[in-house]
């Protein structure tokens, strides 16, 4: 049974899509998510459409979700490459934190600023229990 959802939307054109990613971690997106029973479940699913830079013979991703503590606490990541334009999803499925809300993140970068961020960029989280 679904106990609660939540979901982010950054189309193109707005959020300053297009953006390119470089060397630092950006921060795409994130979603707070209230805190639920050590029994329940979390997933959460992140797309993010991209494409390579003019200039550059290929494109290259790094993603990033993250649940949001000092420092963050990575839960999942995905190196990804493309020759055009591509859609890259990440998922990530575990229990559920039981202090408090909690945000979670979807992060980038790419080495060499070999990416550019189209939009949309997607982040929705759901707990069943």
């Amino acid at each position: 049974m679904i106990k609660f959802h939540t979901a982010k939307e950054a189309v193109p054109g707005s959020h300053s899509l297009p953006l390119l990613a470089g060397d630092l971690l950006i921060l795409l997106t994130s979603v707070e998510v209230p805190a639920h029973s050590h029994e329940d479940h979390l997933t959460l699913e992140a797309s993010v459409k991209w494409g390579r830079p003019s200039g550059r013979d290929i494109g290259q991703l790094d993603l990033f979700l993250c649940r949001d503590e000092h420092p963050p606490v990575l839960l999942a990541e995905l190196d990804a490459n493309c020759f055009v334009v591509t859609e890259t999803p990440l998922e990530y499925e575990g229990p559920c934190h039981t202090e408090g809300s909690v945000f979670y993140s979807l992060r980038a970068r790419s080495y060499d600023e070999r990416a550019l961020i189209l939009g949309p960029v997607r982040l929705s989280a759901t707990v069943e229990g």
